[in-house]
């Protein structure tokens, strides 16, 4: 296809010979022909730096870079991962960037190991590659909503639905985050009825059946295949708490105020309260707690961005929720530190860096050279 793009006049003109050149670069890596991608790579950047053509530019650095450090030129391949970044920072053009990161990967690695502090922006970047959460947009509203932070609330068609049993909305909401929307009934007996596969459990999970079923239009409701029984997808059905993390997983793809827009409207959404407050099975308390790990990351990267922005008195509120609820965050205490400083007190600083000594004394754990290090470097 390329040697086809070429006799076709692709090298007769800029933008298309760019092209040309970043696709056969990337195919030379691929083959292992490193020094033959370099020439393509090296070509590529500069023709696009000439011509401020700066939309892909991301991408041709990182393969660039992956082909300088196979080379040996480590220095170089360090300097052009950091063009990749810094470009893709100043022209929005972060979701490209992660794109060709997630095709060499070990570029984003070396750059964090370069890095001296773990608040780095290659350190976000490998936290968003190494995210276990895919990328899912949904073109239009789901029919059904099944509100789960705090008490359940159940909408279809913008109209509360109440099953009659509390037990038929905590049905839904284990088939909605579970894999595929498809549970068997001896996996439904465990997680919601403590396993009791016997007659009482078997009738009871019978009774939930029913009664959601009852309560929604029969192209929502759960079917059954055997012992499987499935859900809807995500395009017609869709609880709060899994549209909290695809927002976030989206905003893992953005970057400055559009990312931090997209992070505080995810966590917006789960200020009615814990995951599904009136339910105490054990599947629902290790997805609370799940829950909870994922929106407080969210929240330690809103306040990051948040700070690098300047609006400091929004980042300080963010990054003390953060320490409330879990004392024992570093990167919290790296970046409430940061704020104490940026606020003109020394005294406010070193009381802070003592605050945290103690919480680590509670873990029998030292404080990080990092956080010394920030101390130490804030104070000079």
């Amino acid at each position: 296809m390329l040697a086809a793009a070429a006799a076709n006049g692709a090298l007769d003109y800029a933008l298309t010979r760019e092209t040309w050149q970043l696709w056969t670069g990337l195919s030379m890596l691929l083959q292992g022909r490193d020094a033959e991608a370099q020439e393509h790579l090296s070509a590529c950047l500069l023709s696009m730096q000439r011509g401020d053509r700066q939309l892909d530019l991301p991408t041709a650095a990182v393969y660039l870079a992956e082909a300088q450090w196979r080379l040996g030129l480590e220095d170089e391949s360090d300097a052009t991962a950091e063009l990749a970044i810094v470009s893709a920072s100043t022209h929005g053009t972060h979701h490209l960037l992660l794109t060709a990161l997630a095709d060499m990967p070990s570029v984003a690695i070396r750059a964090a190991d370069t890095k001296p502090s773990r608040m780095s922006s290659y350190h976000e970047v490998l936290a968003v590659l190494s995210g276990r959460h895919p990328v899912r947009v949904n073109v239009s509203a789901p029919r059904l909503v099944l509100e789960e932070f705090g008490e359940p609330i159940l909408t279809v068609d913008g109209n509360v639905v109440q099953p009659r049993l509390t037990k038929s909305v905590e049905l839904l909401s284990y088939l909605l985050v579970s894999p595929d929307r498809r549970a068997t009934r001896d996996e439904l007996l465990g997680a919601l009825f403590d396993g009791r596969n016997d007659a009482a459990g078997r009738s009871y999970l019978r009774q939930a059946l029913f009664r959601l079923r009852q309560a929604l239009p029969a192209d929502l409701g759960p079917s059954q295949d055997g012992d499987v029984f499935s859900l809807v997808g995500p395009e017609l059905a869709m609880g709060s708490a899994q549209r909290a993390v695809d927002i976030i997983a989206q905003a893992g793809r953005q970057h400055g105020e559009v990312r931090l827009q997209t992070l505080l409207h995810a966590l917006s959404s789960a200020e009615r309260g814990a995951f599904l407050a009136t339910v105490s099975d054990t599947w629902a308390a290790e997805r609370r707690v799940a829950l909870t790990e994922i929106l407080l990351s969210a929240r330690v990267d809103a306040a990051k961005l948040a700070y690098r922005l300047n609006r400091l008195r929004e980042a300080k509120g963010l990054v003390d929720y953060v320490l409330r609820e879990d004392p024992y965050r570093e990167q919290a205490w790296q970046l409430a530190i940061q704020l104490e400083y940026a606020s003109g007190s020394d005294d406010a600083v070193l009381a802070l860096y003592q605050r945290y000594v103690a919480r680590m004394r509670e873990l029998d754990v030292a404080p990080s050279n990092e956080v010394r290090r920030l101390v130490t470097q804030l104070r000079r």
